[in-house]
């Protein structure tokens, strides 16, 4: 009897120490389960505040170009054929009108080189007289493209504006190389754009006083 239990003794002095690391095993285990779901936790926790804070942005960007895009001035340009009374126009402002600027690679031109475009009298169509596409959620290049064509067509509509009526047209040449802007006054200001080997040809001019 004795024989007996001192080895149901040694068999449970076998069984505490196994079952004492199984525990610390389950606890470990618990502890670390733990830890992970904390940073879980986290991570989601800054992806939402990250997210709410882009939406914010991106709503507030969207908010301002569509105010840029209602804006009468940056409507599109009209085109109209040159006729010979243009053309006649045209002759008299480059013989006698003053000329305040004549130069190739413009503001304009690096303008339409930064978006992709060659500086020409055809990327001046594009910029003045396409329709500019609605608010991009997933492009914000094109997003800037848009509201800089949009800024440009603002800019040449305050620079031929006479009180509150714009000439928003485009006075083109038969062969598509040569435009020109006129002020909604008469006796105002003229943009010219042409076709050259060096580029696109900016020229303004103005009349003598």
């Amino acid at each position: 009897m004795q024989a007996n239990n001192r080895c149901s003794q040694r068999r449970g002095a076998v069984l505490v120490p196994l079952r004492g690391s199984r525990l610390l095993a389950r606890i470990g285990s618990s502890g670390l389960g733990g830890s992970m779901s904390a940073s879980l936790v986290a991570i989601w926790l800054l992806l939402t505040v990250a997210a709410g804070w882009w939406l914010v942005e991106v709503l507030k960007a969207k908010s301002y170009y569509d105010t840029v895009l209602k804006d009468q001035r940056a409507a599109s340009f009209a085109i109209k054929s040159m006729d010979e009374q243009d053309r006649a126009f045209l002759s008299e402002v480059r013989s006698h009108w003053r000329c305040r600027e004549d130069a190739t690679n413009t503001e304009t031109s690096q303008l339409l080189t930064a978006y992709s475009l060659t500086p020409s009298v055809q990327s001046m169509i594009r910029l003045l007289h396409s329709p500019l596409p609605q608010f991009s959620f997933s492009s914000a290049r094109r997003n800037l493209r848009a509201y800089a064509f949009a800024h440009m067509r603002q800019v040449y509509s305050e620079l031929l504006s006479f009180d509150t009526v714009t000439n928003q047209t485009i006075y083109l040449s038969e062969d598509g190389h040569l435009a020109f802007l006129r002020g909604s006054q008469p006796l105002s200001h003229v943009y010219v754009f042409q076709d050259e080997l060096g580029g696109l040809r900016e020229a303004h001019y103005y009349l003598k006083e």
